[in-house]
């Protein structure tokens, strides 16, 4: 069984910088970085989007379980988002032929066919640092925390205005697989109206039905957030970094996170680092891009309108400490 002690948990809502923040963990030679796992490996038949309950000895167990499922037979687009990074668990010439089997991979051609699993156990039997990166378990990671059982768990927070903005560009190019837009996706919002966080808010599916996109948006990353940071003065394994501060501060932040993570700054970090700050490009999922234009894109995306109603939406939650209009 791999130790959770091991284990370091990003969590947030899409369209949140996570991608870029798990690349820049990815680019540490002692990470073993799994992308979005429980994407590719669905967890609803363990836990569902919200628990009511974040401790169950049961629970605790398929967690545990999961991993381990993970790691033994690691499925390979958990380990071939671009860029590669050499690592130290890999001889030279392993990370060389590592890095050939993702980029064959992506050609979709092999003379043996695609290749389907990536074995990991040099990591997995190190002392390698494992980053499980996710966008579906930000409302699990409380139950991550308890069952889990030492393992560490970053929340990335984004404005909701950049979230939200940057979720309309996306559905307005079509950059997303599914085609039901994200603030029209009903049986999503009936669920979400069963936890405590939308309770407090007080609305209705009546009254959600009725409020703009925008608004719908908001409320929807006020619920996943609250329950996430909910945890955070009660347990020091949990913290939070706002994009935006990344965006402002790369280099301060970066370390302060590697600090918290129990991770050493080196070289291969602070020259990726470099590197996706010093060029721009508008890739919908391109981690290069200039942090403070895509900090503030949203400011020339969304109308005056479309602020206030996500800022009226705000209001209503203890995040709006966060962010102020």
């Amino acid at each position: 069984m791999v130790d959770p002690k091991k284990l370091i948990i990003l969590v947030g809502m899409p369209r949140s910088g996570t991608t870029w923040i798990g690349k820049l963990f990815d680019s540490h030679p002692d990470v073993l970085y799994l992308h979005e796992p429980d994407s590719i490996r669905p967890l609803n038949n363990i836990l569902p989007l919200l628990p009511d309950k974040d401790y169950d000895a049961n629970v605790t167990g398929e967690l545990n379980e999961y991993l381990d499922g993970i790691l033994t037979a690691c499925p390979i687009q958990c380990c071939a988002k671009l860029p590669i990074f050499p690592k130290h668990y890999r001889k030279r010439t392993e990370n060389l032929l590592f890095k050939g089997r993702i980029y064959l991979n992506k050609l979709g051609e092999s003379l043996l066919g695609r290749i389907r699993q990536i074995d990991v156990s040099s990591a997995v039997n190190s002392d390698t640092r494992i980053v499980w990166k996710s966008i579906e378990s930000l409302g699990r990671v409380g139950s991550f925390i308890e069952g889990l059982k030492g393992c560490k768990a970053i929340v990335i927070l984004r404005h909701p205005c950049g979230y939200v903005a940057s979720v309309l560009r996306g559905e307005a190019n079509r950059n997303f697989s599914d085609s039901c837009p994200s603030a029209e996706d009903w049986d999503l919002f009936e669920l979400l109206l069963n936890s405590a966080q939308a309770r407090a808010l007080g609305l209705t599916m009546d009254d959600l039905r009725r409020l703009p996109p925008e608004a719908r948006l908001t409320w929807k990353w006020i619920v996943f957030n609250e329950k996430a940071l909910s945890f955070l003065e009660i347990e020091d394994r949990l913290t939070v970094v706002k994009y935006e501060d990344l965006c402002e501060s790369p280099d301060v932040t970066c370390r302060l996170l590697f600090e918290w993570a129990g991770l050493s700054w080196n070289p291969q970090t602070e020259a990726f680092l470099s590197g996706t700050i010093s060029k721009h490009d508008d890739g919908f999922y391109s981690v290069y891009r200039n942090p403070s234009l895509a900090a503030r894109k949203w400011t020339e995306e969304l109308s005056d309108t479309q602020v206030k109603n996500v800022f009226s939406m705000l209001e209503k939650s203890r995040l709006s400490e966060y962010y102020r209009a």
